[in-house]
């Protein structure tokens, strides 16, 4: 019984490091990253593609976690843009609670706060913009979203230039788009925002909250 039991342990080490072995092969042909809790449970997510030696990238970053934590608190990094042109100040109406605020969205796995904030703007306007200056990174805040889900969302906030594109939402995200005058902004969608607009409108950069 005893060589029997030492027989099977021996077995399913060795089926492991075959596994193991396999698995490795394909991730490194393929240059592909799984998250670990994927492999130990057998979960489903998004493969994050990447060349070797930088960080990998996943697409519905919230969502991934979103599916294991539901609408808990949770911290969140965004990127949003303050678009100014001759024309004033641009802001969206958004599709999920009807408020003005700055087009941005979640940073991607992967991504650079900048390269998110020009990505959301051109996906919730139509614009392709080039990030100028770092208008502040806005951190004490707390958010609440139709759906029940609660963040605390740490938010960078560029000031950004129009360098392409025609205005018009293409995610359905977007119910409006309008320039306003610095002056003569709606109320926004939450108090960072307001605070953003009101650091933006003095000329500041730099700020941090």
């Amino acid at each position: 019984m005893a060589d029997q039991l030492k027989e099977n342990i021996t077995g399913h080490f060795i089926g492991r490091a075959v596994l193991l072995w396999k698995l490795s092969h394909v991730f490194l042909r393929h240059d592909c990253w799984f998250p670990f809790s994927t492999l130990a449970t057998g979960a489903s997510c998004d493969v994050i593609f990447h060349r070797r030696g930088e960080t990998p990238f996943m697409s519905d970053y919230i969502g991934w976690i979103r599916s294991r934590l539901g609408h808990s608190p949770i911290q969140l990094n965004f990127a949003a843009a303050c678009v100014v042109t001759d024309e004033g100040v641009l802001l969206q109406r958004r599709g999920d609670d009807g408020a003005w605020g700055f087009p941005g969205g979640a940073i991607e796995l992967g991504e650079s706060a900048a390269e998110a904030a020009v990505r959301e703007t051109e996906e919730e306007t139509g614009l392709r913009v080039r990030v100028d200056t770092l208008l502040g990174v806005y951190t004490k805040y707390r958010h609440s979203y139709p759906n029940g889900d609660v963040v605390q969302p740490i938010t960078m906030f560029f000031r950004c230039s129009v360098v392409g594109g025609q205005l018009g939402g293409q995610d359905g995200e977007t119910l409006e788009l309008r320039y306003f005058p610095l002056s003569r902004v709606p109320a926004l969608t939450n108090l960072q925002h307001q605070d953003a607009l009101s650091d933006l409108s003095l000329g500041r950069h730099g700020v941090f909250r």
